[in-house]
């Protein structure tokens, strides 16, 4: 069995680096799909039952996670910049763009927060109030669970900038 396992990774020229970036890569699409049925099941709903007179209410609903959205391709900014940086071994501009996305999620985790708050729906007012907060639970989950491995490594990398060398 072993052999195999071995044979598979010479003869196709993987390595379990690649296969950890494959893992991660299937989880993302995974979880993406994942939001696209939930989040299609509900903006389908809220566009059938919408009507032309109410068009305010849903420019006024749909405020909140259009900034939030726009947050978001905010901070993809800043922590691809992070990123480049660190190929360049500048470590004070990785720290200064790991500060600026932690920064971005939590005034993302205020905004969802503030949305909870101002739903016009309750939980259990119908099945569609319960996968909006089910679907914006399972985001600010994820966003907190991103903003804690973002903080550990803003730690690790401030560390090193502070001895100007890598861990």
């Amino acid at each position: 069995m072993n052999d195999l396992i071995i044979e598979s990774f010479v003869y196709f020229n993987h390595n379990e680096l690649s296969i950890l970036y494959l893992g991660f890569k299937l989880f993302i699409l995974s979880e993406f799909m994942i939001f696209l049925s939930l989040f299609s099941s509900y903006f389908n709903y809220m566009l059938l039952s919408l009507s032309l007179s109410s068009l305010s209410i849903f420019i006024v609903f749909f405020s909140i996670p259009m900034s939030n959205l726009l947050i978001l391709l905010y901070s993809s900014f800043s922590i691809q910049s992070s990123l480049i940086f660190i190929k360049f071994g500048y470590l004070l501009n990785v720290v200064e763009g790991l500060s600026q996305t932690v920064s971005i999620g939590i005034l993302f985790l205020c905004l969802q927060f503030k949305e909870f708050l101002f739903s016009i729906f309750s939980y259990s007012s119908s099945f569609i109030g319960s996968l909006l907060y089910f679907t914006t639970g399972l985001h600010g989950l994820h966003v907190i669970i991103g903003l804690l491995l973002l903080l550990f490594s803003f730690y690790v990398f401030f560390l090193a900038s502070l001895t100007n060398s890598l861990l």
